[in-house]
């Protein structure tokens, strides 16, 4: 079994415009299983990760970036169940919290 998916950050811009979107590179990406067991891997430039050869369990997502706010495909929610599939895909957009800023 294997989970894969895409980090993007959508920049919102003012006005009418429609707001852009880019890969996020280098970001950490961290699995936890059920029972405590971390895995790690970091996005490649065009904001892709990938986790292969995975028992058949239920795994939360953990993103770390401090300051910023994660919207994920709803459907899916940040625990990918292995145990009754053999893959899962995550789509990710992130937004930079603009809020918490002098």
């Amino acid at each position: 079994p294997h989970i894969y998916g895409v980090l993007i950050n959508e920049t919102q811009r003012r006005g009418s415009q429609p707001p852009t979107f880019a890969p996020l590179g280098g970001v950490r990406v961290t699995l936890r299983t059920e029972d405590g067991k971390r895995l790690e891997t970091k996005t490649d430039e065009k904001g892709n990760f990938h986790f292969e050869n995975l028992e058949k369990k239920r795994y939360t997502l953990d993103l770390p970036l401090p300051g910023w706010s994660f919207e994920t495909n709803p459907r899916v929610g940040p625990v990918l169940d292995l145990t009754t599939q053999p893959c899962a895909q995550y789509y990710g957009y992130m937004r930079e919290d603009k809020s918490s800023s002098p």
